[in-house]
């Protein structure tokens, strides 16, 4: 049978070409393993170290007391005490990030606080940077610091009992915090994943079809099977099938990896356990398939209008920036969206994979994405059939 003849060939040429192999199933999903270790490990390593950092702050007017206070609270802080006249040019050190904070205090500052006078209440300046992560952190420790040790210590002073001022409290006994498990733990994965997933597949693809059906009309081979006597149709579904079983094989693959290196990497020691279910599994599997054959079949029209690879390659570009902006607009618009939207291809595939990864995608969302990825699947289906008559197109004449 024809058409079985021109799957296996197309499936042979690639599992017989180790390169392609490793372009098309390994690559990609090693990739989006790497990118999202360094993720991981980057984001981990920025706050840790940001946090254990000694913070260098300058001071000014410090007296004894309140430095112990600040000290004996653990805050991991380095004081210098400087001159009022040198506060200009510690200024621009705090700008260029070489100091993380300075405190100024009024003169007399632990005499004022001490010595209740409602009409002279010290104030103290903080300054810090706050496009530097260490002196936002520093200024964090500082005013945490001034607010709930040395004021409540100076209330309590004044009041023998700082509760008098208190008139209710908030989550006292607990933090109040009730959330879904997956939702909180996958948020940061549902908001990367979709796009690295939809660039993945878009890229792979790209270049194997382009091959397929440009690259055989540059080289003369598709002239060649047209004038066999096969019926086009079965030429058209033969090599649409075979693009399409090497898709799915390679979202497979990217599941795979998914379910089990993508959470150990992002979990990294930090925050809540990223685990999917089986349903997840499956739900996220099914959706990438399915857009699996919408990208062969819409990338396959482009293909096979082109006369050369680079024309190709030209036409693609704005589709590629299509697919970027989808991607994008999943990383940034949330998932509340209408379901109408679902039907988006593309777009809608990737908001169904980050819902799915928290736990948020309901059956009619699945239905909606899952089924416009088959339909216009089908439809650029169709419209290749239809080229593949026109010896206009499939001659270059």
């Amino acid at each position: 049978m024809p058409l079985l003849t021109i799957l296996k060939k197309e499936l042979s040429r690639v599992f017989s070409d180790r390169k392609m192999v490793f372009g098309i199933f390994i690559m990609p999903p090693l990739m989006m393993v790497i990118i999202f270790t360094l993720l991981g490990k980057t984001i981990g390593g920025v706050e840790e170290k940001a946090l254990s950092k000694t913070s260098k702050v300058y001071t000014i007017n410090m007296d004894k007391e309140t430095e112990k206070d600040l000290l004996d609270s653990n805050i991991n802080v380095e004081f210098e005490e400087i001159t009022e006249n040198k506060l200009e040019d510690s200024k621009k050190s705090l700008r260029d990030g070489d100091i993380d904070a300075i405190i100024e205090l009024p003169l007399r500052f632990r005499e004022n606080i001490e010595n209740y006078d409602r009409d002279n209440i010290p104030n103290i300046k903080l300054l810090y940077n706050p496009s530097e992560d260490s002196s936002q952190i520093a200024y964090n420790k500082l005013e945490k610091v001034f607010e709930e040790n040395i004021k409540q210590k100076i209330i309590s002073q004044r009041l023998e009992d700082e509760n008098i001022l208190k008139v209710f409290t908030i989550n006292r006994d607990d933090n109040g915090q009730i959330y879904k498990e997956e939702k909180m733990s996958g948020k940061f994965l549902a908001t990367m994943l979709p796009y690295f997933i939809i660039m993945m597949l878009f890229s792979s693809i790209m270049g194997l079809a382009i091959d397929t059906f440009t690259g055989e009309k540059e080289r003369g081979t598709m002239a060649s099977l047209l004038l066999a006597p096969i019926n086009r149709l079965e030429i058209v579904l033969g090599k649409l099938l075979g693009l399409t079983i090497i898709s799915m094989l390679s979202s497979a693959i990217y599941t795979l990896a998914l379910g089990i290196v993508i959470p150990k990497t992002v979990n990294n020691g930090n925050g809540p356990e990223i685990s999917l279910s089986i349903a997840q599994f499956l739900q996220i599997g099914v959706i990438m398939l399915s857009m699996a054959f919408l990208l062969v079949a819409l990338i396959t029209v482009i293909a096979t209008y082109a006369k050369n690879t680079k024309e190709a390659a030209a036409y693609i570009s704005p589709l590629y920036i299509v697919v970027i902006v989808a991607g994008v607009l999943t990383m940034t618009g949330g998932s509340d969206i209408s379901l109408f939207k679902y039907l988006i291809p593309i777009y809608g595939s990737s908001v169904a994979i980050s819902n799915s990864i928290v736990g948020e995608l309901t059956s009619i969302e699945f239905i909606l994405s899952f089924g416009s990825n088959i339909l216009f699947g089908l439809i650029f289906s169709i419209i290749v059939s239809k080229m593949f008559n026109s010896e206009r197109i499939m001659f270059n004449s």
